[in-house]
């Protein structure tokens, strides 16, 4: 995932989840920021949002 050698099982296994229960938070229909930041963390990366002005 990311070009990181870290597998979805080693992410569950930071979360404390099963391969299944991460598997079911990826392809949940209201995945969010926060979904987003646990997993990231897990995979040693920080969520930032950064929001522009249009041109």
């Amino acid at each position: 995932m990311l070009g990181s050698k870290i597998t979805q099982r080693e992410i569950a296994e930071k979360l404390q989840i099963k391969s299944q229960g991460l598997t079911k938070l990826l392809a949940k229909k209201n995945f969010g920021c926060e979904d987003a930041d646990k997993i990231l963390s897990a995979m040693g990366y920080n969520l930032i949002v950064d929001f522009q002005p249009n041109s």
